[in-house]
């Protein structure tokens, strides 16, 4: 990144590292808009760096680093004793298996429950006399989530819901990963898979509002659950409209801010009125041209992204990597350009906008604006002192004593009140807290 300063004309430099947050892919569906989310990431962090210090544009990419790491999923195995959160809800069948089967094990209780003898219900030899009657063509034990596709590819009339508990949470059941398929006729099998430090087991969910009514409330009223979200509802059809909108989303569970609490403005500097803005504008036409590489720093950075997320398509999918979704078939090429440096007291500076119209083809336009720009606010730098010191009146004096609430951000003064001045005029503006003040 590099700046220039107005003061000095000098270039100041910085080699700034921007990094998006670790992400997990377990399906190539998902790709997309994984990869948006490490973009929007790194566009945000360079903003912040923006934000600390202003005028730093975009010089050259020096490294450009993707790391990864091979995810092993969880996948259910053998018998674990339910944590005592959950098996005192007594809503889950806990199936003994001493095998890596599970998962089979799991299903087949949901869907026989009513056919075994409810006392040994979470015996294996209850239901061995209905292995036969799925398909796990290809599934391999014990059974990850993309076995679980596989699954209810191959067995169409079940829906397969998984989630986690969380100990350390209150209300820590959330969704670990909800079926796709919409078939109204299905039977839903929501199963829990529960873990410690040496294995994961899946085990059946018989009674999902009971697991969680206790997260959302404190009598014993019956509640009605989106199994993808996990919000609640006091009456079925309340549920079912929700249901039509949920469908769309991805599978999340809502928690809400706890009872009394709020969210503020709390960047007041921002409230603050500046010196001088500056009010810019381009007019462009446009021209027919050839699909080329992005020019711009993040562009540059992004086309990068966007062709590793290809390469990764053709390892998990086979096949060649898919043409880009966009096709530049257009560029704008500014052909003229107007901007108005805006002083907020005019007695100090106030000029007419200047306006710009490409006198001849194949004028940087841009870089024009740029240098009429900069030669402008350079001469605002030499012709303007901002560091005066304060001047206060005596009635700036009794303002200030008197003064209870911070003018800035209007919370209560205490002993760490301030006077606060414009380094621009020098003049006073108020009492403000320390923390506040600029």
């Amino acid at each position: 990144m590099v700046r220039i300063i107005p003061a000095t004309s000098e270039n100041n430099y910085a080699n700034p590292i921007f990094r998006s947050a670790s992400r997990v892919i377990l399906e190539s569906s998902d790709l997309d808009e994984e990869i948006a989310q490490m973009e929007d990431k790194i566009k945000e962090s360079m903003e912040a760096f923006n934000a600390k210090g202003s005028g730093w544009t975009f010089g050259h990419i020096e490294k450009l680093e993707i790391q990864l790491n091979e995810h092993k999923p969880l996948k259910g195995s053998s018998y674990i004793p339910l944590p005592k959160k959950l098996a005192a809800k007594k809503a889950i069948v806990n199936v003994k298996n001493e095998d890596q089967q599970c998962f089979k094990w799991a299903i087949l209780s949901a869907l026989h429950h009513e056919e075994v003898d409810q006392k040994s219900s979470h015996r294996v030899k209850q239901y061995e006399k209905w292995t036969d009657e799925l398909r796990f063509d290809g599934i391999d034990f014990p059974v990850s989530f993309r076995g679980i596709d596989r699954f209810e590819k191959f067995n169409e009339g079940i829906k397969v819901n998984v989630y986690g508990f969380d100990m350390g949470k209150e209300g820590g059941v959330y969704p670990m990963r909800i079926s796709e398929k919409e078939d109204a006729g299905a039977k839903h099998v929501d199963l829990m898979l529960v873990a410690n430090d040496e294995t994961r087991h899946y085990c059946w969910v018989k009674n999902l509002s009971r697991l969680l009514t206790a997260q959302v409330s404190d009598h014993n009223g019956e509640a009605y659950f989106c199994r993808r979200c996990l919000n609640h509802f006091t009456r079925q059809e309340k549920l079912d409209q929700h249901i039509e909108y949920c469908g769309q989303k991805k599978a999340v569970k809502i928690e809400m801010p706890s009872e009394g609490s709020y969210i503020s403005f709390q960047n007041h500097i921002r409230s603050m009125k500046v010196p001088f803005v500056v009010y810019a504008d381009f007019e462009c036409f446009t021209t027919k041209v050839q699909p080329e590489p992005a020019k711009s720093g993040v562009d540059r950075i992004m086309q990068m992204l966007e062709h590793f997320l290809e390469l990764i398509k053709q390892k998990v999918e086979g096949g060649e990597p898919s043409e880009p979704h966009t096709k530049i078939l257009q560029k704008h090429v500014p052909s003229g350009f107007c901007y108005h440096i805006k002083c907020f007291d005019e007695t100090v500076y106030a000029k007419e906008p200047v306006i710009y119209t490409t006198q001849q083809e194949g004028e940087d336009v841009g870089q024009i604006f740029v240098d009429r720009l900069t030669k402008d606010i350079r001469e605002i730098y030499q012709q303007n002192d901002f560091k005066k010191p304060m001047t206060m009146t005596e009635e700036d004096k009794i303002a200030f004593a008197e003064a209870t609430k911070c003018f800035i951000c209007d919370q209560e003064l205490g002993e760490d009140r301030v006077r606060d001045h414009c380094h621009f005029t020098g003049k006073f503006r108020g009492a403000a807290r320390t923390m506040i003040a600029i």
